[in-house]
């Protein structure tokens, strides 16, 4: 048995399944869960303990499933390995480390094994805001707070952008094209069931005057503005955001399948249009980021030449959206550049 786990203030890794709780049962049957662990580390040869370990687990996996393909995942998974802090609605996050089996595997693939996949979206997607640790980062680097409202939406906006971005190319990559329909119907309930779920625990004070008031974009352009004009909080700058990009989602999906000639198959067109109205949005919103990134660190007196722009949405301490402003050479760029650091 493993050692007894704690709470650390990592980021997930692209080895790792994260999820947040989403209720407050999911949240204690995982204490329970991790409780039952500790204390199976302390004596792994008790059968008492052991049976403690199993009952608490398939509790978990029961209340956490969001399907029975889920459940059959989750299985798959085993024990989770790490809790992160409750920054994200409230709730903690879970953290599973990917079996070598299934690590260069899609969870369509993995799924495929099973009877069904109910309502199980055909990839694991993309988590957006993950902690950072500033720890972590190279010598030199430089941290500005983001103070601009319309800043700080533009950085949460790319952010979902190229979460959304990630997980078309790899339902593009990974589904075959007569499943591609069906598998995007999946992804887009998901992202309607996760925003949901996130939007309807604002409270008011999350929102400009108190009111919470939202007006759903058609395009993702829009995303950024409407998020500072109402966004109070980087709480709901981030929530907010997603529940826009999902929005946004669903209507281009639906604009592309109304645009489906007759007879055709609806996916290729659903992805392509998806694909191409993500690619006009994110370059979009990068000119403007760029602007206020550039702007910000000049008024700081900080040179950026050849340097890698990145936003930092959250830390182990706290939700200030900041700017990493990482000097060139770094060995750690390459690695940061593929997790949505820009070069200047």
């Amino acid at each position: 048995m493993d050692a007894p786990l704690t709470s650390p203030d990592l980021s997930p890794t692209p080895g790792q399944e994260l999820r947040t709780a989403a209720t407050l049962a999911e949240a204690f049957a995982l204490g329970r869960l991790f409780e039952a662990r500790r204390l199976h580390a302390q004596a792994p040869g008790d059968l008492d303990l052991s049976e403690l370990l199993d009952a608490t687990r398939r509790e978990f996996v029961q209340l956490s499933g969001r399907s029975d393909a889920d459940r059959r995942y989750l299985e798959a998974l085993g024990l989770p390995t790490a809790i992160h802090p409750p920054l994200a609605y409230g709730l903690p996050s879970i953290a599973w480390e990917i079996p070598d089996t299934m690590a260069n595997d899609s969870w369509s693939r993995a799924a495929a094994q099973w009877d069904s996949l109910a309502d199980a979206p055909p990839i694991i997607p993309a988590q957006p805001f993950l902690i950072r640790d500033l720890a972590d980062f190279p010598a030199g680097t430089r941290v500005l707070p983001l103070l601009e409202p319309r800043h700080a939406a533009c950085a949460t906006a790319a952010e979902a952008l190229r979460s959304q971005s990630q997980d078309l190319q790899r339902v593009g990559a990974v589904v075959a094209a007569e499943d591609l329909y069906a598998a995007l119907l999946r992804l887009r309930a998901w992202y309607d069931t996760t925003s949901s779920i996130a939007y309807g625990r604002l409270a008011p004070d999350h929102y400009r005057d108190w009111r919470p008031e939202l007006a759903l974009p058609l395009h993702y352009e829009q995303i950024a503005l409407e998020v500072a004009r109402r966004g109070a909080t980087a709480l709901s700058h981030r929530v907010l955001t997603v529940r826009m990009a999902s929005h946004c989602f669903a209507e281009q999906f639906e604009l592309a399948l109304q645009a489906t000639p007759a007879g055709a198959e609806p996916g290729q067109h659903i992805l392509a249009r998806l694909v191409s109205v993500l690619e006009v949005a994110t370059a979009s919103n990068a000119r403007v980021l760029q602007a206020f990134n550039l702007a910000l660190a000049e008024a700081a007196g900080v040179s950026t030449q050849g340097c890698v722009l990145m936003e930092v949405h959250r830390t182990p301490q706290d939700d200030q959206p900041r700017l990493a402003i990482i000097p060139a050479g770094a060995n750690e760029v390459v690695d940061l550049l593929r997790n949505g650091g820009t070069r200047v």
